[in-house]
């Protein structure tokens, strides 16, 4: 009986370890020809690439599994997600709620120039936002139309904080700016400041199915990061 128990308090301990370790995330690097990168993108988080190397966000496993096949690799750090908390804490990034909030107080600040649309849902049934700029926003016009996106990739917030501070610039500047007011006269601009919502509330790369939605589309889709074909995400 004592050995049952201290058998189990010892695998235990192993697979804590394990599930510990899987869960650790490694920026990497590989000095390869650039040719070999695109042997590697279908079946790893490439974020860097060129003429001779190429940077890639991996687990425990995938690293063990890239060493195994002979690769020299280079750990640029190794708690990635951890890294990225630390970064984070020394600015201010906006919530999902906050741009959420941003919009919609702008919708009801300025009326006459914007309109809130709803365009879509995630697949967790979260709201994707659209503000959509323009003199008659409320009127189907012929003008050329202009759609800014932010946080396809839900790691990377900076795509959101511009997307957001241009739509707060044009909306701000409308009544006193000429080149906010002839942008706003003569398009239709549309503001999306985060479009993988899901992914931006969880900090992650893909969506809620952990699909990379920029290799979602229809150009040049090859069924790589999770898709399993062209325009296969709800989003």
């Amino acid at each position: 009986m004592k050995r049952g128990l201290i058998l189990f308090i010892f695998c235990s301990i192993l697979f804590a370890q394990f599930l510990g370790t899987n869960n650790i995330d490694y920026l990497i690097k590989l000095e390869i020809p650039h040719d070999e990168v695109y042997n590697l993108a279908p079946y790893y988080t490439v974020v860097d690439a060129g003429l001779d190397f190429v940077k890639m966000i991996v687990s425990e496993v995938e690293l063990n599994e890239l060493k195994g096949k002979g690769y020299l690799v280079e750990i640029l750090i190794k708690d990635y997600a951890g890294y990225k908390k630390s970064v984070w804490s020394k600015g201010f990034y906006h919530t999902y709620a906050q741009v959420c909030d941003s919009l919609i107080g702008w919708a009801n600040r300025y009326p006459t120039i914007c309109r809130l649309d709803t365009i879509g849902r995630s697949v967790r049934n979260r709201p994707i936002l659209a503000l959509r700029v323009t003199d008659n926003p409320r009127v189907e016009e012929l003008e050329p139309e202009v759609r800014f996106i932010g946080s396809m990739h839900g790691d990377e917030k900076i795509g959101c904080e511009i997307v957001l501070f241009f739509g707060h610039w044009i909306l701000s500047s409308y009544s006193t700016n000429p080149l906010a007011r002839a942008l706003v006269d003569n398009r239709e601009i549309w503001v999306i400041p985060i479009y993988n919502v899901d992914g931006h509330v969880a900090d992650t790369r893909g969506n809620a199915n952990g699909v990379d939605l920029n290799r979602d589309c229809g150009y040049m889709n090859g069924r790589v990061s999770g898709s399993s074909g062209p325009w296969s995400q709800l989003e």
